[in-house]
């Protein structure tokens, strides 16, 4: 099996965030990002939701029936 290195660009602070809990979890961060590779060829695609998140509703988006507690 040949390898290839991949270089990626990551905010620092995310970067050790990220890595503590791989560290915790007993997993490299190589080994992670196979993972993440062989469930992409798995799934076919990012292997996780990827949409755009929700604004939260105000008051003024709550019909009365939502409102009304019974």
């Amino acid at each position: 099996m040949k390898y290839e290195t991949v270089s990626v660009r990551i905010d620092s602070e995310l970067k050790e965030q990220a890595e503590s809990v791989l560290r915790e979890l007993g997993i490299s961060v190589s080994s992670a990002f196979t993972m993440f590779y062989k469930q992409v060829v798995l799934k076919n695609g990012i292997p996780f939701d990827v949409t755009l998140a929700q604004k939260p509703k105000v008051l003024e988006d709550y019909t009365h029936e939502e409102l009304v507690f019974v």
